[in-house]
């Protein structure tokens, strides 16, 4: 099977600097500018748009792609409800959400992505 391929690496670094964002959106740096960032959409980020381009259709028979699409839209929803807690002033909640699952989820989609790289001819 033929991939078409993108810059894993660059994806993988998108996404782990999403947790940068929230660590200083926490400690009240720069916190305004995440309220102007949808996140909701797991589909309309980089990643998000090569995952679920038309050429991407013969991965769907790969484990691991399937994994990482499940991965990839937890990953966004879990950050939308972060930027949602912080909107809302819920910097505990926030933090909790952060520390918990957004980072195993973070982890969990990195890990994916780096095994479907090596899987990349």
């Amino acid at each position: 099977m033929k991939f078409n391929t993108m810059d894993i690496d660059a994806a993988i670094a998108a996404h782990k600097a999403w947790r940068t964002r929230f660590c200083s959106a926490i400690e009240g740096i720069d916190a305004d500018k995440l309220r102007d960032l949808s996140v909701t959409d797991h589909t309309s980020c980089v990643l998000g748009t090569w995952l679920y381009s038309p050429k991407q259709q013969e991965c769907l028979n790969l484990s691991v792609f399937r994994n990482i699409l499940e991965a990839h839209k937890d990953f966004h929803q879990t950050a939308s409800q972060i930027i949602g807690l912080l909107g809302d002033a819920k910097v505990d909640e926030a933090q909790h959400a952060l520390d918990s699952h957004f980072t195993k989820i973070s982890t969990t989609l990195v890990l994916l992505l780096e095994e479907f790289k090596e899987m990349a001819p």
